[in-house]
């Protein structure tokens, strides 16, 4: 990819408000290869969730809850090299974005969740970012990721003191931070 990845937004706490930063990435090439098969790996985790609940649906008649897929995850992670690449807790947050649209198609606010394509899907979260999975180093602008390293980052706007990072979604030449309640 040749610009790069285009950032991360990330909420930071400011007295209990909350404020969204958009940063962007220039990562090496490996750094690049492991996001990339962190994106990747999201997608597949995404769709196998979705057809595991689909199958379960329509051959058995029974619901599958967010809990039991991640068993189903845990197990998963061991056996398959691309779904160890990804952050544990960002794997369970892509069952949670998908136990979320199914509540939403249930409740009739949206459509059936659908499988995605590579391009159309490229996003990964960091749900705890403060607990050590995403560090800022701005003087030194760079930006460490679990499982992809050091990352060369350019900070558009300076960052507040007194705060901390929330939650981070890393996404392809784009960027999106959630807060989680």
């Amino acid at each position: 990819m040749p610009g790069g990845f285009y950032g991360m937004a990330a909420y930071y706490l400011l007295g209990g408000m909350k404020t969204a930063f958009r940063f962007r990435l220039y990562p090496n090439r490996r750094q690049e290869r492991r996001l990339l098969g962190m994106v990747e790996a999201g997608r597949r985790l995404w769709n196998d969730a979705l057809a595991h609940r689909k199958w379960r649906w329509e051959e058995q008649r029974f619901s599958t809850s967010y809990s039991q897929q991640c068993w189903i995850l845990t197990a998963e992670r061991k056996a398959d090299p691309l779904l160890a690449e990804l952050h544990s807790q960002s794997g369970q947050e892509i069952l949670h974005r998908l136990d979320r649209a199914f509540e939403a198609f249930f409740e009739h606010r949206s459509r059936c969740p659908r499988f995605k394509k590579f391009p159309a899907s490229g996003s990964f979260t960091y749900p705890q970012a403060y607990n050590g999975s995403v560090n800022l180093d701005v003087p030194r602008k760079r930006l460490f990721l679990s499982k992809a390293g050091n990352v060369k980052a350019v900070f558009h706007r300076p960052l507040p003191r007194d705060s901390w990072l929330k939650t981070c979604t890393m996404g392809l030449c784009r960027c999106r931070t959630l807060r989680r309640p």
